[in-house]
């Protein structure tokens, strides 16, 4: 997972152009799909993944707010291209998943879905989408392998004109769990560091997959997850749940993997059931500036910003009088840092084209650096309507009322409660971005709210992804279901000073 911050692609890339586009927009109830494919290859993909979205409706039982943002997704030609806006990625990597403090996108080589491919890219894209759906969803206080497992047991769906497989396996794990010496199924749960990558996905998915499918597992499956999410040790709580001999179950797995107990399902797919799909053409100009868009809004060097800058400046020239090149030119540059004088103007002139574009109202009030402690009152104040405005055109905008929220955050002491209800309601909408998710779990903790707070950071604690260490935010969790006024303020001060 990467982190990255800021960027407006939401709406910014919503304007319809002539059909000869290189770059389509194909929009669902719950995706926004980028690719430069023909119309007829985004619309089946959209449709995939709608169907794909009802089917982890179905297994999960869980569905999402209504309010819940639409995901972007970008499909590109060839890996290289993810490495515009991902520099430093493997070659190999064929899909990212991102959601972070600037925004939550997926990116994927456009998938081809080739039977003959070990890991294929629509493999990737589906398994990023089930830790966005499991997130989104609500269903967050889970261990590392059910993170993983879930996900590796739902991206084998396969999607056939008039059926949907699911419960497949892929070659590659399959082939690994066959050749590759097993981990102890204690490393599984625990996940330490250093644990072998491909034995733990592979075997993650198979313990996901028998705990599903296996009879009489699923209900022990709940019990489990239930004590783990209640802050039971892992380990002990799959003993008591699943199984008190680790080492024999591990042997149920292997006769499982081999045998005839191992099954997958068939479902119906017709036409009536897909969603509705509205494609757009976007202007010429995003063939050579999309990509180098999002890259200037990720936390790149100085010199990848500028080398960014350069290209999208470069493409805009050939497009002087195109609206969607000065739009995105005038979010280019407030991204690239408020010190450029030229973004303020910018910004002004395309809001007054567009004074109700929540994006453009959004990037403009971040340039009154309204966060910062030294931070005037005039900024502060101009920030806050600028963000007022932008949340009555998108009340469901998450960007909006997290930059709201953090014109307050530079003031001492706790949050006013309907500032804090503005944190709370941000958090909701995108609950599987980690510093989001901690600010409201540290604002809710200050204010006695012990366990929303535990609610709302124990997927930062969980999440398998994470790179830096957790043991002061586990130290935190842990005070926050002891409900101890005086740990909880003695976890909260270890962090403050770790700051």
């Amino acid at each position: 997972m990467l982190l990255l911050r800021s960027w407006a692609l939401t709406t910014l890339l919503m304007m319809a152009f002539p059909a000869e586009a290189a770059w389509l927009v194909a929009e669902t109830p719950h995706f926004r799909i980028y690719g430069s494919v023909s119309e007829s290859r985004i619309r089946e993909e959209a449709e995939t993944l709608e169907d794909y979205h009802k089917l982890l409706e179905l297994l999960t039982k869980r569905k999402f707010a209504e309010n819940a943002p639409k995901l972007d997704i970008y499909l590109v030609d060839q890996p290289q291209d993810m490495q515009i806006v991902a520099p430093g990625l493997g070659r190999n990597v064929s899909g990212i998943y991102t959601a972070s403090s600037g925004g939550i996108l997926a990116m994927s080589v456009e998938p081809k879905g080739n039977d003959s491919e070990w890991m294929n890219s629509r493999d990737v894209l589906l398994h990023e989408y089930a830790h966005h759906y499991m997130m989104q969803a609500g269903n967050t206080a889970v261990p590392a392998w059910y993170v993983e497992g879930f996900a590796e047991y739902l991206m084998t769906a396969d999607f056939r004109s008039d059926r949907i497989d699911f419960g497949g396996f892929n070659k590659a794990r399959l082939w690994a769990l066959q050749n590759m010496p097993w981990l102890p199924l204690e490393q599984i749960l625990l996940r330490p560091k250093g644990v072998d990558q491909d034995m733990f996905y592979a075997q993650s998915w198979l313990l996901t997959h028998y705990l599903n499918r296996a009879e009489g597992m699923p209900a022990k499956r709940d019990a489990y997850l239930k004590r783990v999410a209640e802050g039971g040790d892992p380990i002990e709580a799959f003993k008591t749940e699943i199984s008190p001999d680790l080492k024999a179950f591990s042997g149920r797995l292997r006769n499982y993997i081999s045998g005839r107990g191992f099954t997958f399902s068939r479902m119906a797919r017709t036409a009536k059931q897909s969603a509705p799909v509205r494609v757009t053409a976007l202007s010429p100009a995003a063939e050579s500036m999309l990509l180098p868009l999002v890259a200037v809004q990720l936390p790149q060097t100085a010199e990848n910003d500028e080398a960014n800058l350069k290209r999208l400046r470069a493409a805009a020239a050939r497009y002087p009088d195109d609206p969607w090149a000065k739009r995105a030119m005038a979010i280019a540059q407030a991204a690239a840092g408020s010190g450029d004088p030229k973004a303020a103007a910018l910004l002004d002139a395309e809001l007054a084209l567009r004074p109700d574009d929540a994006e453009l109202l959004r990037w403009r009030a971040r340039l009154h650096e309204a966060n910062k402690r030294d931070a005037s009152a005039e900024d502060i104040s101009a920030a806050r309507r600028l963000l007022v405005r932008a949340f009555k055109v998108d009340p469901s905008n998450w960007l909006v009322l997290r930059d709201y929220v953090e014109t307050f955050l530079a003031r001492d002491g706790t949050l006013p409660k309907p500032v804090l209800d503005v944190l709370i309601s941000a958090h909701n909408l995108a609950p599987q971005e980690s510093h989001l998710a901690f600010l409201t779990g540290w604002e809710l903790a200050q204010a006695g709210h012990y366990e929303a707070a535990a609610v709302a950071i124990s997927p930062v604690v969980n999440n398998p992804h994470m790179a830096e260490d957790m043991t002061l935010q586990r130290g935190l969790l842990e005070a926050l279901r002891s409900g101890d006024k005086e740990k909880v303020e003695a976890a909260l001060l270890s962090l403050r000073v770790a700051r």
